[in-house]
């Protein structure tokens, strides 16, 4: 991981997430709306790994992955824009690289599917 502005500012967040002393206000993170249907068919387990979401071939931003399953997974974006319908989650250290559908995002906290294909 890197030491310039940006890495340290992520390691700070990664921290107090996994520590469960921030809450999401911490970070002007609105709490997502209650589901009507929760319809993911995966047991959500923690995860607290810091990934990137990539999206329009060379546009990427920083993100936590908070918790994921085999469909999908409840992301943190380092910043709050919007993303499109499609990206691809990107874990370096683990290797990973998932192409997802944006679900739903409510400011920098995101939920995406995976796609059944991924490369």
């Amino acid at each position: 991981m890197s030491t310039d502005g940006n890495g340290d500012r992520l390691n700070r967040r990664l921290r107090a997430i996994s520590s469960g002393a921030a809450a999401p206000a911490a970070f002007g993170l609105k709490k997502a709306p209650p589901r009507k249907s929760d319809k993911r068919t995966g047991e959500r387990k923690p995860a607290f790994r810091v990934g990137k979401i990539v999206y329009s071939g060379r546009n990427e931003v920083a993100c936590v992955i908070k918790d994921y399953s085999q469909t999908g997974a409840r992301i943190v974006l380092e910043t709050g824009q919007a993303l499109p319908p499609t990206v691809r989650l990107v874990v370096s250290q683990s290797g990973l690289r998932r192409d997802a559908e944006v679900i739903w995002q409510d400011g920098r906290e995101v939920g995406i599917a995976f796609a059944e294909t991924s490369g």
